[in-house]
């Protein structure tokens, strides 16, 4: 496998594509105009390659790249094996129908243990991004910083669309290790996804939804929603898509390319409120759903993405906006899923980096879910 001529033609461009950013940063100022980001030249370089570079990504390159989450957490061992239970496997990949998964850092002592569930993004085709790790590691430091508590985090390594794996199945494996968690006994959990993760945990909380007893299900205390890419198949170049492409590292062609990989291309599943959440949500009953009406879930992105007006209609659409506005945090003039981007390079002490808009904003709402 070798990568595309768009992903070379890309890399070829890059220098000269931030040589012109660093030239504006220090003199009209860039289009990079978070709070956060702009007081950076790394931050605003490093969202500059990453919008430049993802526009031109192929299967070709996603499965160049492809390491799985084990092989991740080898490499990153050197700066995070200080985490309690670091790399240790809670399942194993094909075992009852389901992926690997991994704790990042486990700290179980009984079934009340805080556990933050967490599915990363990547379109479904591309793994958790090597920022992630910096920034998941940090919850848990600055947790146990603030509050003096030790928080588990497990990773999905959920099976992508580059290795040939198709809708349903990433929405059945997460949904699998959430019931295997819960029929161990666990009772602390907070759902969080990124991207297309946070797509995979808003179907966990649909599925959970149309059980026929629904009063005994077990919910997470919470569910935390960061950019969640919404319709798969069926976002329309228009509105935020068309004003955000140049400064978003999404892009409205990422969306209808890997999108036709996570559906097959069945156009049938357009129709489908797994696939296209928003544009289909009047399929589901969000109005009886708890973890929505109770607002048990925060659901973060920059007014800066290409997905932020998807994400404004569902968020109406399911009265989060008129019942519980709190639980909608917006990062004025921020990016995709900032808070594993642009916040999580160069942090800086554990105490600035909570101090970051959207990184806060979650800090906030696990201590206040895991304290319920």
């Amino acid at each position: 496998m070798v990568l595309s001529l768009s992903i070379l033609f890309r890399l070829v461009t890059l220098p000269a594509t931030l040589a012109l950013i660093t030239f504006q940063y220090f003199t009209i100022g860039t289009s990079y105009t978070n709070a956060n980001t702009k007081r950076s030249l790394i931050k605003t370089l490093f969202i500059a390659s990453s919008a430049h570079m993802v526009k031109g990504a192929t299967m070709s390159d996603a499965k160049f790249l492809y390491k799985d989450l084990k092989t991740l957490l080898t490499n990153h061992a050197g700066l995070l094996d200080d985490l309690p239970g670091y790399a240790e496997q809670y399942t194993k990949k094909d075992e009852f129908d389901t992926c690997a998964s991994y704790w990042l850092t486990k700290s179980v002592t009984s079934t009340d243990s805080p556990i933050i569930f967490y599915v990363h993004g990547g379109c479904f085709a591309l793994q958790v991004a090597e920022t992630a790790f910096t920034a998941l590691a940090n919850f848990y430091r600055a947790y146990k910083e603030l509050y003096g508590v030790n928080i588990s985090i497990l990773m999905i390594d959920y099976t992508l669309t580059t290795e040939g794996a198709a809708y349903p199945k990433q929405i059945n494996e997460v949904n699998l290790i959430y019931d295997k968690l819960v029929g161990e006994g666990f009772r602390n959990i907070i759902t969080m996804g990124d991207s297309a993760g946070g797509n995979l945990v808003i179907n966990t909380l649909a599925y959970l939804g149309s059980r026929p007893k629904i009063k005994d299900v077990v919910w997470p205390k919470a569910t935390v929603a960061i950019s969640p890419y919404l319709n798969i198949t069926k976002t329309e170049n228009a509105g935020s898509v068309k004003r955000y492409q140049g400064v978003d590292c999404f892009s409205y062609s990422m969306t209808r390319y890997f999108g036709k990989f996570y559906t097959n291309g069945d156009e049938w599943l357009d129709k489908s409120p797994m696939v296209n959440i928003e544009v289909n949500s009047d399929k589901v009953n969000w109005e009886n759903n708890p973890a929505i009406q109770n607002g048990d879930i925060l659901v973060v992105f920059g007014d800066h993405e290409i997905l932020t007006d998807q994400i404004l209609r569902w968020c109406e659409k399911i009265g989060l906006t008129a019942n519980h506005p709190e639980r909608i945090a917006i990062d004025i003039n921020g990016t995709h899923i900032s808070v594993f981007l642009d916040e999580a390079i160069s942090p800086g002490a554990l105490s600035e980096w909570r101090e970051q808009f959207c990184s806060g904003a979650i800090l906030s709402f696990l201590h206040e879910k895991f304290s319920d």
